[in-house]
């Protein structure tokens, strides 16, 4: 089916499942010159992607996305600004699955649908008090209009640093029985937290390093963190690396996945330079010279 007639589709079913939602008459997702963008009012909504890889093997496990938010006069907006528009409960869910929507959508017609990757996307915090119960159900038979599953799907819930992680739990446990692999980004090495986590069925667990670098954190901590998530069996991702030398840091912290602005870069010669963490993307350019770093 032509990428234009399944827009239209998913449009009118959008809608069709909001009707209560005031934003949903403002919202299309659009496709121009081989490109999916959406339009939110006067704001103009562009996905993006970033790479997640494996540490141990430089090998890509995941496509992360992320979202460019411009006005009417070019100007780059924070996404924040627009769950500054939601007014209610319909809107917060209409919200939060049409932008889900327009990352599955950008996913598919990138031709990642047969990639083995999974497709990071963000559920937002007031998304999981607005929905009272089935949390998944929906966007479900959303993913299934692009041919999608939630085995392919990744949701990244944003955590407080509480151990307290009752008020999401009833969600987690409800996307993971639907299938999504969960997420749980962390706002820091909250070592209790992990043990909640598991048992609620999440699977990955991320940090920010940016984040991290600007609270002075202490890295033992972050170290004793990964260790203590990975003998629970928690896939620990490290978001937000930008140079070689931050690369090198998560080989001695201990970390399993790695995403941010360097891995992203065309400067693969910066990689490979990059000591002990870029032997082994070198390794990895050798063995798989049809892959590389997938840029």
């Amino acid at each position: 089916m032509p990428l234009t007639f399944v827009i239209e589709h998913l449009n009118q079913q959008l809608k069709t499942l909001h009707p209560s939602a005031a934003l949903s008459r403002h919202a299309s997702l659009e496709y121009e010159q081989q490109a999916v963008y959406a339009q939110l009012g006067e704001l103009r909504l562009t996905p993006v992607q970033s790479r997640v890889f494996r540490i141990a093997n430089a090998q890509r496990v995941a496509s992360d996305s992320h979202l460019l938010v411009t006005n009417s006069s070019g100007r780059q907006q924070p996404v924040e600004v627009l769950y500054l528009q939601t007014w209610d409960a319909e809107d917060v869910i209409f919200l939060d699955r049409f932008l889900r929507t327009l990352h599955a959508l950008h996913h598919v017609n990138q031709q990642h649908q047969g990639a083995t990757e999974q497709l990071i996307l963000d559920v937002h915090a007031r998304h999981l008090s607005a929905v009272p119960s089935g949390h998944g159900q929906v966007f479900e038979g959303l993913l299934s209009s692009l041919g999608l599953a939630p085995a392919q799907i990744i949701l990244r819930l944003n955590l407080p640093t509480c151990d307290d992680c009752s008020g999401i739990g009833q969600a987690i446990s409800s996307f993971a029985a639907r299938g999504y692999s969960l997420l749980a980004a962390c706002e820091q090495p909250n070592l209790p937290q992990l043990s909640l986590l598991k048992d609620l069925g999440v699977q990955w667990v991320s940090l920010n390093l940016q984040y991290l670098q600007q609270k002075n954190t202490d890295w033992i901590l972050v170290r004793k963190w990964s260790k203590v998530a990975d003998c629970y069996d928690l896939q620990t991702l490290v978001e937000g690396v930008a140079t070689a030398a931050e690369l090198n840091l998560l080989l001695d912290l201990g970390f399993q996945l790695v995403s941010g602005s360097l891995l992203n870069s065309s400067d693969l010669q910066q990689l490979i330079t990059a000591g002990k963490a870029g032997q082994l993307f070198a390794q990895n350019r050798r063995l798989h010279s049809e892959m590389g770093l997938g840029l």
